[in-house]
């Protein structure tokens, strides 16, 4: 018995409005799908026992529903993915492999016990698809910021900020940054998903891209109120937002 099946680790896909399509699933099949209650017969009418319902009232933005698994899951340890991942893969000696779901369930287990003994809270990989960003000699990070499509908790006290609604994954990773003082990221990793482009809203934001940019700007001034202005570079490039600078060492 592994620590998945033992229940020390619960691996959860975060999902809305997608009850015929968690690419998720079929990456990670022994996972479970978290969904508001008002959508849980609809998810259950494709994926069974796979689904377990948040209550209404607890759900709503992503940073809610992330909360809400923090809080409910009894599992110490909770692996939280986007339900649009399709392929997670490792670069090793210069060559690409794709994980089957037998390495991942292994995978995922040495990722956390790896976490407990480096003393940090969050772990996750990388995002971009590109040799250029494997680090031959440098398998992983502990200052590298960490996105949200795969998270992997151990038990820390520490939530989502709800009154960020497009950039809560940068906003968790910073808090962890600035309480723990390191974070874990494994370089030689690499998460394929699909990030739609919003042209009508999503189930986050409504209003379309206008929108959604300008909630990005308020987020982006947000965390410069909370962790300071050297954590962006060129934080009006674009009229947009910045790009996070993980050169910058809380403290230091």
């Amino acid at each position: 018995m592994d620590l998945i099946d033992s229940g020390k680790i619960h691996v959860a896909i975060i999902s809305y409005g997608r009850p015929k399509s968690v690419k998720t699933l079929d990456v990670f099949p022994f996972a479970t799908i978290w969904v508001c209650e008002s959508q849980e017969a609809d998810y259950r009418s494709s994926y069974g026992s796979s689904v377990r319902s948040i209550p209404d009232e607890l759900d709503g933005s992503c940073a809610r529903k992330r909360n809400a698994v923090l809080d409910l899951c009894p599992s110490p340890w909770i692996l939280m993915l986007d339900d649009d991942v399709t392929r997670v893969s490792l670069y090793e000696g210069g060559e690409k492999y794709d994980l089957s779901p037998s390495d991942l369930r292994l995978w995922i287990c040495h990722c956390f016990q790896l976490a407990e003994e480096l003393g940090v809270h969050l772990w996750g990989v990388r995002t971009h698809d590109d040799p250029l960003y494997y680090q031959t000699y440098t398998p992983f990070s502990l200052l590298k910021p960490i996105y949200g499509p795969l998270y992997g908790h151990l038990s820390h006290s520490l939530r989502f900020d709800e009154e960020i609604r497009t950039m809560d994954d940068i906003a968790m990773w910073l808090l962890q940054i600035y309480t723990y003082r390191r974070t874990l990221r494994f370089n030689k990793v690499v998460l394929a998903h699909h990030q739609a482009i919003i042209e009508k809203g999503d189930a986050n934001v409504e209003g379309g891209i206008d929108k959604t940019l300008a909630l990005a700007r308020a987020d982006h001034l947000r965390m410069v109120s909370q962790f300071g202005p050297a954590i962006f570079r060129d934080p009006i490039r674009a009229g947009r937002y910045g790009a996070i600078n993980s050169t910058v060492i809380p403290g230091q």
